[in-house]
């Protein structure tokens, strides 16, 4: 489940990229900053699974 999001991660983005997604969303008062919209499932089952284990 996790290895798409590290092949995402292996791939990068830019660090201007990252700035302008994560200013951007600060202004926007969106603390939850996903910078890859791509792997919103990804991350949707890795919360789950930090839920379930409460």
């Amino acid at each position: 489940m996790h290895s798409g999001l590290a092949d995402g991660v292996k791939e990068g983005m830019t660090t201007e990229d990252l700035a302008v997604i994560v200013f951007n969303k600060i202004e926007q008062n969106q603390f939850w900053i996903l910078t890859h919209p791509e792997f919103i499932d990804v991350y949707a089952g890795y919360s789950k699974e930090l839920i379930d284990t409460l």
